[in-house]
This record gives structure tokens, C-alpha cells and sequence, in this order.
């Protein structure tokens, strides 16, 4: 059960749905997104000692893993635009 609030969670969850509005192209959409979600993670990585510890290791391996994904993935999606 989560306990701690984010100190603005409208303003975060307002951010998100702008960053959502179907007016935007999908590229704009999805970077805006990514970048709205790394921050949402980096806040609430700060607020447990369990989560300060387990958030730079797992970014980094992220980092790491995350071309191989494109590549794993990147046929599926040129499929799925057709």
C-alpha cells in the first residue's frame, strides 16, 4: 500500500494527460511521456532508503538493455504500422 502522497499529483497527472493529447504526434507523445515518467520514478526513488539503493543500478541496466529492445522489438512494431 502506498503511504506517501507526491506532493502534487494533479499537477503530475495534468502533465501526463497533456503529454497525451492526440493533437501531438506519437514521437512528441511517447519522449514526453518517458521523460514525465523517469522524473515520477527518480521522486519516489528518493523517499525510501530500499528504493534509493535499488534506483541507480536498475537505471543504469535499463540504459544498458534498452537498444538491444528496440532492436528485439523493432520488427514487431514495424508489423504492427504496416
Amino acid at each position: 500500500m502506498r503511504t506517501n502522497v507526491p506532493p502534487n499529483p494533479g499537477m503530475q497527472l495534468t502533465a501526463l494527460r497533456a503529454a497525451a493529447d492526440p493533437e501531438r504526434s506519437a514521437t512528441s507523445r511517447g519522449s514526453e511521456c518517458k521523460k514525465l515518467a523517469a522524473e515520477v520514478v527518480r521522486e519516489e526513488s528518493e523517499k525510501t532508503p530500499m528504493a534509493r539503493k535499488v534506483h541507480a543500478p536498475f537505471t543504469k541496466f535499463q540504459a544498458l538493455v534498452g537498444p538491444w529492445d528496440h532492436v528485439a522489438e523493432g520488427a514487431y512494431h514495424q508489423l504492427v504500422a504496416g
